[in-house]
């Protein structure tokens, strides 16, 4: 299924195999259930969900919530709040904006986010989290976690072998 949407508000449902979804406009929603699914979203307010063994979202406005379940998911959003939620075998999730939300439950996942304030939750058996911001609160649960971390505040916490490091007026070290 290939659809594209262009209206003030825009509202797409797609089933099957391979699904493409295109939307411009000031309210979007998407929602997909296949193999490979690709959605991407321009608008002041954007809401994206996809379930499949391969999903790529991106979305750019003031507003975005992306939630991705499936064994890959790549997540890319911008603007001023952004919310990504993703569970699959390997999470990439990028954000940039004023704040960002980031949580990601796989055995794989990657997190970068820059902005002036930054939330990251990561759970796998290895976990690669990167923020730059004023505020960034980091938490990883996993075999192996990476944690770097450049901003004014810095807050991170490591489960099972982990390393963090942070460059900014403020640090809380790893427990």
């Amino acid at each position: 299924d290939i659809r594209r949407s262009t209206a003030g508000s825009s509202f797409q449902r797609s089933t099957g195999s391979s699904n493409v979804q295109r939307s411009t406009g000031s309210s979007n929603v998407q929602r997909s259930t296949g193999s490979s699914n690709v959605q991407r979203s321009t608008g002041s307010s954007n809401v994206q969900r996809s379930t499949g063994s391969s999903n790529v979202q991106r979305s750019t406005g003031s507003s975005n919530i992306q939630r991705s379940s499936g064994s890959s998911n790549v997540q890319r959003s911008t603007g001023s709040s952004n919310i990504q939620r993703s569970s699959g075998s390997s999470n990439v999730q990028r954000s940039s904006g004023i704040s960002n939300i980031q949580r990601s439950s796989g055995s794989s996942n990657i997190q970068r986010s820059s902005g002036s304030s930054n939330f990251q939750r990561s759970s796998g058996s290895s976990n690669i989290q990167r923020p730059s911001g004023g505020s960034s609160i980091q938490r990883s649960s996993g075999g192996s976690s990476i944690q770097r971390s450049s901003g004014g505040s810095s807050a991170q916490r490591s489960g099972n072998s982990g390393g963090g490091k942070s460059s900014g007026g403020q640090h809380s070290g790893r427990r």
